[in-house]
Order: structure tokens, then C-alpha cells, then sequence
């Protein structure tokens, strides 16, 4: 690769009539676009929080299931994401239409999702055990499916609107403070919007009504608001399924930065799902949950700025690691609170909240640079694609998660609504605090091998644009 002094120029990017790269010396992207951008995460996350932090609990102690039945269903909707997210990945990258190429399927998408996350936690009466697991199976995995249907171009459309480095960070930072927003409400809201009814079952059907519209609504803010402008080479436009096993097969900074991302995420999963039982029967302090939420998304929404700038000044591996690590210092904390104590758990989901923002940070500023690798690579520019492989990655990390969960819990002994044996209760500490740190130190292994740099990936993008002006002046 060659350097080019360039490089640091503010531009935008854009596509001619051929599909060609066409650079302009202009503004950087308003505002106003950025926060409706972030829209679109603040939505997707009452789906996707209400399942991290909720949905296992739904399943065991509210719809009845077991818990290792529960963590199976999420296994099985994982090897559907398997399939599916690549493929509405490579189709997001071949639609072309007055809308533009990603954002039709946030148009058509947004209400079909918002009714699903309502069936799913629609509760029915249904008295067969067996139905039950069957209705809970089919919701989710038709949940998961719109979600990736809605998601997976959405999140794409990142490395359609900018090609510099600085800017994506940005971008990155406006959406994902709407992320930590959406997940706030609905970590803190949920329990006493569910408790307001005369039963659970009737609360969680009331939540997902109300989180469903919500999805829908600001789904289709971001589609009104955000245009894109950065489109895939038209001469690439006629590739194939094989693309996928090509683009993989070609990029080990995908690589890596696949399992990095999905151990970090196992991190946050775990942690997540077993929050709610260890407040309920470790500490016997249910009604701390919402606090406790509280004290973790404020401070990752106000460490979330902060982040940006550490990976501006010491780069995107140092940011993710870092504000990781941060994350298990104070998971490592709160394996040795036994009783509730309102100041101690203050400080530590304090703590754990500082470096949880940088799950929110690191990964969605990190991914469209391996856009670029591929692009220089291969020739192709498969943005749908790639992240379509990686949500798969993320949505296989809360599967395998929650799998790993339900399972470990029923190996425990766990029982829902009795007074838990020592064997279960120290189950749920483990899950709570010990797995996660092992998830942590794996992940933090695969993204310091992660080789883009913020030098290497302006290198790549002069070497792509000289490639597009060659083709234009032929």
C-alpha cells in the first residue's frame, strides 16, 4: 500500500451514474444526520436489550418454560441467523432502488418487526407444555429474522455514508449513544412498566406492545431523515452468493475482529441475562434492578464521548480493550458482594457501566474498515455482507449465551420462585460475574492481533480511490 499526505483531507464520497467513486472536497456529515441516524439504534434496542436482559427470564418465570428449553430456543434461532443474516446482507448489497440500496428495507421492515416483538411477548394461554416451546420458538426466530431484515442494512448503511476514518468514529458515537439511550429506558423501565399490571404476564404483553411501536417509529424516522451516499461499485453489482466464502476467505482483519467482537459481546451477554436473578436471589433486592441499570447506562452514556477521543488519539484496540477491561475490573467487584449494600453496588455498576459503553463504541466504529480491507482486497465492496456476517457473530454470541446460561443454571439446580440451594446461588455468581471476565480475556486476545490501523486504513482507501479515478480516466 502507498501512503498518500492526502490522506487526513476532510472529503465526502459519493457514486457517479457508473457506480464510480467521486471524491468532493465538503463538509462533513450534519448534525441533524447523525442523530436521526442514531434513531434507528435507539429503536433496535428495545428489541434487542428487552431479549439480552428480559427474555430469558420471560421464558423461565413467566411463560414457564425451563430454563435449559429456553437457552436451546436461543441456540436454534442462531443457526437460522446462521443463514439468514449473510444472505439479507449480499441482498441489501444488490437492491437498487429510488429509495437507495439499504434503506428500502428499513421501510418495509419496521412494522412487520414491531408487531413480532409484540407475539413474542404476547404470553397466550396455552396450556400444552410443548406448545408453548414451540410458540416461543417460532416467535423468536421470526423476530430475529425481521430484526436482521431491518438491521443488518441499517447498520451497513455506516459505511455508506462516509469514508473517513475520523467521521465513521463520529457517526459511530452519535448512533450509539442513541444505543445506550434505547437500552436505558428499557433496563430501568421495564420492571415497574410491567409491574403496573395485575400480573407479570399481562405486563409483558403490555411491554411489548408499547416497545414495538417503538421500534417501528423510529425505525422509519431514520428511513425519512438519512439518505445515503456511498453506493457499491455498479462493474461488482452481478457477484454471487459465493461472494460470502470469498470476502471471508480474504480478510483476516474480519477474522479477528469476528471473534473479538463475539467474545466481548458472550461478556456482556451473560452478564446481562443474570442480572435479574442475581438481584432476586443472591442479594434479595429485586427492587434494586431498575437502579442498578440506572447506575450502569449513565455513566457508559457519558463515558461514550469520551471513547471517541481515546480512539482518535490512541486507536480503536486501545478504546475496545480498554473500556473492556474497565467492564471486568468491576464485574470482578461484584463477585464478592454477598448482601445488598446500596452504596457498594452503586459504585461498582458504576464502574462496570464506564467500560460498558465501549461494547457500544468498538465494534460499530471498527467494522467498516474491514469494508475498505475487502474492497482493496478482492475488488469487491460487500458492506451488506460483512455486516451481515457480523451481526450473525453478534446474534450467534447472545445465543450461544444464553444457551450457555439456561443450561449452566439447570446443571445448578436452579428452580424458579423457591428459596435457591448454595450450589444454585453460587451458579448464579458465576454466571454473573467470573464467566464473563474469562469471555473478556479471550476477546481482548483476538482484537489486539485485529491489524487495521487508523495509517493502514488510509492507505487503503488512497489505493481504492486512485484504483476508481484509473478506471474513470480509461
Amino acid at each position: 500500500m502507498t501512503p498518500n499526505t492526502k490522506d487526513n483531507t476532510e472529503h465526502n464520497c459519493c457514486t457517479n451514474e457508473h457506480g464510480e467513486y467521486e471524491m468532493h472536497h465538503s463538509e462533513k456529515i450534519p448534525t441533524k444526520v447523525k442523530i436521526a441516524y442514531s434513531m434507528g439504534d435507539f429503536g433496535a434496542n428495545f428489541f434487542f436489550q428487552s431479549v439480552s436482559i428480559y427474555l430469558m427470564y420471560y421464558f423461565t418465570d413467566v411463560f414457564m418454560i425451563t430454563a435449559s428449553a429456553a437457552g436451546f430456543i436461543f441456540l436454534v434461532s442462531k443457526i437460522w441467523d446462521a443463514v439468514y443474516d449473510p444472505v439479507i446482507g449480499y441482498l441489501a448489497d444488490h437492491t437498487n432502488t429510488r429509495w437507495g440500496q439499504k434503506r428500502p428495507y428499513l421501510l418495509f421492515g419496521a412494522i412487520p418487526l414491531g408487531i413480532t416483538l409484540f407475539l413474542l411477548y404476547a404470553a397466550p394461554q396455552i396450556d400444552s407444555y410443548s406448545m408453548r416451546v414451540v410458540y416461543a420458538t417460532f416467535t423468536f426466530i421470526a423476530v430475529c429474522t425481521l430484526y436482521a431484515t431491518v438491521n443488518v442494512p441499517y447498520s451497513a448503511m455506516t459505511a455508506n455514508l462516509t469514508l473517513d476514518f475520523h467521521e465513521r468514529g463520529s457517526l459511530t458515537g452519535f448512533r450509539m449513544m442513541g444505543a445506550i439511550l434505547g437500552t436505558l429506558i428499557v433496563a430501568t423501565m421495564t420492571k415497574p412498566l410491567v409491574s403496573l399490571f395485575s400480573s407479570e404476564v399481562t405486563g409483558f404483553r403490555s411491554m411489548g406492545m408499547i416497545y414495538g411501536a417503538a421500534i417501528a417509529i423510529f425505525t422509519l424516522i431514520t428511513f425519512f431523515c438519512v439518505k445515503e451516499r456511498v453506493r457499491t461499485h455498479a462493474e461488482n453489482s452481478h457477484g454471487s452468493l459465493k461472494d460470502i466464502f470469498k470476502i471471508i476467505k480474504s480478510n483476516p482483519p474480519l477474522i479477528f475482529l469476528f471473534f473479538g467482537i463475539f467474545f466481548h459481546y458472550a461478556a456482556q451477554f451473560v452478564f446481562l441475562a443474570c442480572v435479574a436473578y442475581f438481584f432476586k436471589y443472591c442479594i434479595k433486592a429485586e427492587g434494586f434492578i431498575p437502579v442498578a441499570f440506572f447506575c450502569l447506562y449513565v455513566p457508559a452514556a457519558i463515558m461514550l464521548p469520551i471513547l471517541v477521543q481515546v480512539s482518535k488519539r490512541w486507536g480503536k484496540k486501545v478504546m475496545f480493550n480498554g473500556g473492556m477491561g474497565i467492564f471486568a475490573i468491576g464485574v470482578l467487584l461484584l463477585f464478592f458482594v454477598n448482601s445488598y449494600n446500596v452504596f457498594l453496588l452503586v459504585v461498582i455498576y458504576a464502574i462496570i457501566g464506564l467500560g460498558f459503553s465501549a461494547i457500544y463504541q468498538g465494534p460499530w466504529s471498527t467494522i467498516p474498515d474491514t469494508v475498505e480491507y475487502s474492497e482493496w482486497k478482492t475488488g469487491m465492496r460487500r458492506e451488506g455482507i460483512i455486516y451481515g456476517i457480523f451481526f450473525f457473530g453478534m446474534k450467534l454470541s447472545a445465543g450461544v449465551s444464553a444457551f450457555a446460561v439456561g443450561y449452566i443454571l439447570n446443571f445448578g439446580g436452579y428452580v424458579p420462585e423457591i428459596q435457591q440451594t448454595e450450589t444454585s446461588l453460587f451458579t448464579i455468581r458465576f454466571l454473573t460475574t467470573l464467566l464473563p471476565i474469562l469471555c473478556y480475556i479471550i476477546g481482548a486476545i483476538f482484537i489486539w492481533i485485529y491489524p487495521i490501523t487508523q495509517k493502514t486504513h488510509g492507505q487503503m482507501v488512497s489505493e481504492i480511490l486512485n484504483r476508481s479515478r484509473i478506471r474513470q480516466s480509461k
